[in-house]
């Protein structure tokens, strides 16, 4: 048994260590949204170059059948041979920059809900580690006011909402937030030292179960979202 005087300097180092670690996770999670972002744009400018190259594709592809069926002296001739051979080969090009372009865009993409479903889970490892400070400390923390406000539960009621609603793996993660609050909650209910050793323990490992839950609901719909790319 730590002594008390000990006691309170290790809970006084360990929550000013792990206050300094979400300080650098912040700013990485900030650091790799803005990451995100420009990958969403450039994959939207490059899908947006591959549509309009369908219009150049549509003409070409005209020409080469119009040329093809042309008759007459024209047919034997050496330019229109050449002009035949050119429009057909940029005709190809053309198709494979198309074809290139929309690939990119669609890995562009995909990499880019990765990296969220990535982010995701490292701002509920941060948000959990705040939660045991929160125990060990006994001072409840505004993470614990409302699921809607923190960083997950504004996703999940938001961009996630808007995107993923319709896949199942979607509501089992709003399932498996919604419980990971609520478990949480339970330890602040009343005061810790009123808990028996036995009922603490079960206690944390609901929550951890809770959270290993939450964590396998992301990684599953991490999975699903990636069908959503050719």
């Amino acid at each position: 048994m730590i002594p008390p005087e000990l006691h309170k300097v290790f809970l006084t180092h360990l929550r000013s260590s792990t206050v300094n670690k979400a300080s650098h996770v912040q700013y990485t999670a900030q650091k790799c949204f803005r990451l995100r972002e420009r990958m969403l744009v450039s994959s939207f400018e490059c899908r947006e170059e591959a549509q309009s190259l369908s219009l150049v594709l549509n003409r070409q592809y005209r020409l080469v059948k119009k040329l093809s069926k042309s008759n007459g002296e024209t047919d034997s001739s050496t330019e229109h041979q050449q002009l035949l051979k050119l429009t057909r080969e940029q005709y190809e090009r053309t198709g494979y920059i198309q074809t290139q372009l929309s690939d990119i865009a669609s890995g562009l993409a995909l990499s880019a809900d990765n990296l969220l479903f990535t982010l995701l889970k490292a701002q509920h490892y941060q948000w959990r580690d705040r939660l045991y400070i929160a125990i060990l400390t006994e001072k409840i923390d505004s993470l614990l006011e409302n699921e809607r406000e923190c960083l997950l539960g504004r996703w999940i009621h938001g961009e996630g909402m808007r995107r993923f609603r319709a896949f199942p793996g979607f509501q089992e993660l709003d399932f498996a937030h919604h419980r990971m609050h609520v478990v949480s909650q339970v330890l602040f209910e009343r005061d810790l030292s009123h808990f028996k050793p036995e009922d603490l323990r079960k206690a944390l490992q609901t929550i951890e179960d809770a959270s290993q839950h939450l964590l396998s609901s992301l990684d599953a719909l991490d999975e699903r979202v990636g069908l959503l790319y050719p």
